[in-house]
């Protein structure tokens, strides 16, 4: 896995040397996993678009300088191609008022594998309006969580609604949730979090023995520390 951050050298910030960061760097052919974080910012990543098409993981994290600008231009040139792909905090630009990552999930829809921080999107994430013929390939989400204030009122409910109904996320099996969202802080977030463990099991059994998620793996699992 290639790691892309301020200590390699082609992830210098912008401020030490504007010539370096529109270089198009030269990537490993057969490159398969990408991890960028730390104090990189826009511009360096326009090496990305020069990705290979062998790239299947990505993850970005811990990225205080980067915006929508980036992340959102690698995502429309490359997300079609990804199968793995990790977006956390901290990125403050992410969790700004308009949640601009809430609709991107239409250039990833090849993902199998997704982890992101609700300080970033909005409820409209699991509840867009989309084309029911069009489902995603996502087995497993984990949904993530920096600083609560920040996130939407998202409930579990709200995810037993999107795979329940269908808005795109009918074929997830395994739901991941960081401790801070508080969703079995009450006997009513308890119950919704047992219906949503209760549906993922339930399909994943009538997925017979050629599931990707096995029953045995599939449900809620709890993450982090509240």
């Amino acid at each position: 896995m290639s790691k892309l951050t301020p200590k390699s050298s082609t992830a210098r910030s912008s401020a030490h040397d504007a010539n370096r960061d529109h270089m198009m760097y030269t990537w490993p052919a057969t490159l398969k996993k990408l991890h960028i974080s730390g104090g990189i910012h826009d511009q360096p990543l326009v090496s990305l678009r020069s990705l290979p098409p062998s790239l299947s993981s990505l993850s970005i994290g811990n990225c205080p300088h980067l915006s929508i600008v980036s992340i959102g231009s690698i995502l429309r040139t490359k997300g079609s191609q990804l199968r793995h792909l990790e977006i956390i905090a901290p990125i403050p630009a992410l969790a700004q008022d308009h949640k601009p990552l809430s609709s991107y999930m239409e250039y990833v829809p090849n993902l199998l594998y997704l982890k992101i921080s609700l300080d970033f999107v909005s409820r409209s994430f699991l509840l867009s309006e989309i084309d029911k013929g069009d489902q995603y390939s996502l087995r497993q989400l984990d949904l993530d969580c920096f600083d609560p204030a920040d996130t939407d009122t998202f409930t579990a409910y709200d995810v037993w609604a999107a795979i329940a109904y269908d808005s795109g996320f009918g074929r997830v099996r395994k739901v991941r949730v960081h401790r801070r969202l508080g969703w079995a802080a009450t006997e009513d977030g308890k119950e919704q979090v047992k219906d949503l463990d209760d549906l993922l099991k339930a399909l994943a059994r009538e997925d017979g023995d050629n599931a990707e998620i096995k029953e045995a793996d599939a449900g809620v699992v709890m993450f982090g520390k509240p």
